[in-house]
């Protein structure tokens, strides 16, 4: 089944929104995950050593036919419908809101840069293989692969330092 990359986000969006539901349903009315727990050893490079490795791998799940992406994608939503359910309960709905949306922004826009590189890669991986000039195809696919490698990277930088001096500084007070 050969989707378009709209289609492609759209149905690892769905799966993220899926485990986020579920999520919801699991933790119970008293969760055990208030800030304190949370922030526990955190430190600004392990988010971004973390991030990064997330992006990493919803990106080589293309070499999983991207099985591997929706897996992350719907774990993701599992973790992320935790850590919302609780804080909505301990903090309530609208200070959750404040003090996560400004870096799930930056992360919501990675993961969608992320899904569309891993599309792009398993798409030109196949026409590769059945290309008769590999190497200039190759070697254009590189070079904007390398572009939105980039972008991407800054983004998530971008976001880890909202996550660590904006998100978590708010948790706190």
């Amino acid at each position: 089944m050969n989707l378009k990359p709209k289609q492609f986000v759209i149905v690892n969006i769905f799966f993220l929104l899926i485990g986020m539901i579920l999520a919801f349903y699991i933790v119970s009315s008293k969760p055990s995950l208030e800030p304190s727990h949370i922030l526990g050893n955190v430190s600004f490079s392990k988010i971004l050593i973390q991030n990064i490795l997330f992006a990493v791998a919803i990106i080589l799940g293309a070499f999983t036919f991207n099985i591997l992406t929706g897996c992350l994608c719907f774990y993701n939503g599992l973790i992320f419908g935790m850590y919302l359910k609780s804080s909505f309960i301990n903090l309530g709905y609208w200070k959750t809101a404040l003090i996560f949306l400004p870096h799930l922004i930056f992360e919501f826009v990675w993961l969608i840069l992320c899904l569309k590189i891993s599309h792009s890669i398993f798409v030109n991986f196949k026409k590769y293989i059945y290309s008769s000039n590999r190497l200039t195809r190759f070697g254009y696919f590189l070079l904007t692969l390398k572009r939105k490698l980039l972008l991407t990277l800054t983004i998530v930088i971008i976001g880890c330092i909202v996550e660590y001096f904006v998100t978590f500084k708010l948790l706190v007070k």
